[in-house]
């Protein structure tokens, strides 16, 4: 599968912002702490959710989407690649407003519907090969070969390397399940933000003398 240049996956964010029939909007509220998040309906200005996290400090895009989630909105999934968005939420001028499009959460994983019976499960031919997708400053690697990849990459298909005799070979095929970082800085809010799709691996940052696992 092509993986869609920066371009592409603007105009397709840029596409998916447009059609969204909600907006989302998150504003800090008066005092030290505090986010209140309204989503309104785009046609018609009503507001349809208004949520409340006296405790947050900061603003929290990952969390952010999860919370609307839980409330039967998704923010528009195109918009998670656009490279001025943080997890799929764009900064207003001034860094104190964030707004994203919003979808219902039936229009990207349908209406919930009966469980089907379930069948006789055939065993397993082969064990699927999984790893850590690790991100450095200055590249990103795959944590079950060591081999250099794509930062936007699903599975391990192709070796990005500096050396000629190993850049644009087959990778070691593994599916990408988690993302990590041993660099002092990258936590796992950024983590989340440079891939949304994965959970995040827990933290252990590297101290002098520390040999990454």
């Amino acid at each position: 599968m092509k993986t869609p240049t920066t371009e592409e996956s603007v105009q397709a964010a840029l596409a998916a912002e447009a059609a969204a029939p909600f907006r989302a909007v998150g504003t800090p509220k008066d005092g030290p702490y505090g986010w209140r998040i309204v989503v309104t309906r785009v046609e018609d200005g009503e507001t349809l959710l208004d949520l409340d996290y006296p405790e947050w400090s900061d603003w929290r895009a990952s969390s952010a989407g999860h919370r609307l989630i839980e409330h039967g909105y998704m923010v528009s999934q195109p918009s998670h690649f656009h490279p001025e968005r943080v997890a799929g939420w764009a900064v207003e001028p001034g860094g104190e407003m964030f707004t994203a499009a919003v979808y219902s959460r039936d229009h990207y994983v349908g209406p919930a519907s009966e469980p089907e019976p379930k069948q006789e499960e055939e065993p397993e031919v082969q064990e699927e090969l999984t790893a850590t997708l690790w991100i450095s400053g200055y590249s990103t690697s795959c944590g079950r070969c060591r081999k250099g990849t794509k930062m936007d990459a699903t599975h391990h298909t192709v070796v990005l390397s500096l050396q000629d005799d190993e850049n644009g070979r087959p990778g070691c095929g593994a599916r990408f399940v988690e993302v990590g970082s041993h660099k002092l800085g990258m936590g796992p809010e950024f983590l989340q933000a440079l891939r949304p799709d994965l959970p995040v691996k827990e933290q252990r940052l590297r101290t002098p003398g520390h040999t990454k696992d």
